[in-house]
């Protein structure tokens, strides 16, 4: 090693220098870690129409069965009661209003136990201010994958494939919420 080698060397790293100092790309945004503060305002996903097509705010009582587990909560004064994590209730029932099914399934009558809708897994009811009825779906499996949901609004032989996401914070609602009044927690079950 030479001169030469050492003249290029101290040119090249005193480039690399020049430019780390002229660099004019902006730096990155802080990373967010946690759950946000606030309600996070979204739009609709991009799959198209969402599950339930309603305000969010206008659900006043949501009635969730999973697995044989059932679980009421009602907004009062704009919270979600029966839970201490109010917030993930709310983002549930937002997800339930802006998330669309991936894929619609028709099948037949004999076939819905395929799908775990003979019984059901499970039921999501949505109550709606101005409504008499509330919205209702019925819960089945996994896909084989387990990437997504079979959901069903009965009597329909339309089987809703949704993101496995949803299926998630059901059973997370689930455990959130305390027992409805008139039945009994499983075991393991609070």
């Amino acid at each position: 090693m030479g001169w030469k080698f050492t003249i290029a060397t101290t040119g090249l790293l005193l480039l690399v220098v020049l430019l780390y100092y002229l660099d004019t790309t902006p730096s990155p945004p802080p990373r967010r870690v946690g759950l946000p503060t606030g309600p996070t305002p979204q739009g609709p996903a991009p799959s198209g129409t969402p599950l339930v097509v309603a305000d969010p705010q206008k659900i006043y009582r949501l009635l969730v069965t999973l697995d044989g587990v059932e679980r009421m909560t009602e907004r009062i004064n704009g919270t979600w009661v029966g839970t201490d994590r109010a917030e993930l209730i709310e983002e549930f029932v937002r997800d339930l209003t802006r998330l669309g099914p991936l894929e619609t399934i028709e099948v037949d009558a004999d076939r819905l136990s395929e799908f775990g809708f003979l019984p059901p897994r499970g039921r999501i009811e949505l109550y709606l201010e101005g409504q008499t009825s509330p919205v209702v779906f019925e819960v089945g499996l996994l896909n084989p994958p387990g990437t997504a949901l079979y959901l069903r609004v009965p009597p329909s032989r339309q089987i809703l494939l949704v993101g496995s996401l949803i299926d998630w914070e059901l059973q997370r609602t689930v455990r959130l919420l305390s027992a409805t009044p008139g039945t009994q927690p499983t075991p393991g079950q609070s």
